[in-house]
């Protein structure tokens, strides 16, 4: 999960469809992918935020980035606007994030 978590935190800035989409985290400017996700958690689902904060720490940062990746793929209506053949390339650049972790190359 940690991939993901990498691909999360770095990877979005790469991807122009999320050029000025999100608030600059200050987690995600320190280079902490668990922060990042975090933060992510923490601005767009509170309940889930605080429902982490209570389960043991070695599992917090699993938590965290697969409610990151749930708030990032949710929020792709919200994010394209009504344009919809750019909601289907971000959705797809995810699939394609998700296939290079399972593949072995989660820096492709």
């Amino acid at each position: 999960l940690l991939p993901l978590g990498k691909i999360l935190s770095s990877n979005l800035s790469l991807n122009p469809f999320y050029a000025g989409t999100f608030r600059s985290f200050s987690a995600a400017n320190s280079g902490s992918n668990v922060n990042y996700c975090v933060d992510l958690v923490r601005a767009h689902d509170k309940k889930k935020y605080f429902a982490g904060l209570l389960i043991p720490k070695e599992h917090q940062a699993s938590f965290f980035t697969i409610h990151a990746f749930n708030v990032e793929t949710a929020i792709v209506r919200n994010t394209v606007h009504g344009n919809e053949q750019a909601g289907r390339v971000r959705m797809r650049w995810w699939r394609d994030a998700i296939d290079s972790i399972y593949s072995g190359n989660p820096d492709a």
